[in-house]
């Protein structure tokens, strides 16, 4: 019984949460302008959320990327997919360089 319930949660947990990936990057940014990089990478084809952390004294920062569930689930054109070189060209624009990006497993 106690194993049926853990896979429910397991099943239930990676159906209703979006994949998480982390992209590093080293470079400068003004710390005002992190939201508004935040709301401009979240508009991104498939991505629900985006969350940058940064720390000025090394110049280096994650980006925390989360996948909307739904994408998750439809396999629809190429346009709506979900494409890490698009996170790079996202940084590159903004003269940041990508060093690496990985999947978060928890």
């Amino acid at each position: 019984m106690k194993l049926i319930i853990i896979l429910l949660g397991v099943l239930f947990t990676s159906t209703c949460y979006g994949q998480t990936y982390i992209y590093t990057f080293e470079g400068e940014i003004d710390p005002f302008l992190i939201t508004e990089m935040e709301h401009e990478c979240a508009k991104l084809a498939s991505i629900s959320t985006v969350k940058i952390k940064y720390k000025a004294e090394s110049m280096r920062g994650e980006m925390f990327i989360i996948l909307d569930s739904e994408m998750k689930e439809k396999r629809g054109s190429a346009d709506d997919q979900f494409s890490p070189k698009e996170l790079k060209s996202f940084l590159l624009d903004r003269n940041l360089s990508p060093l690496s990006f990985r999947e978060r497993t928890n």
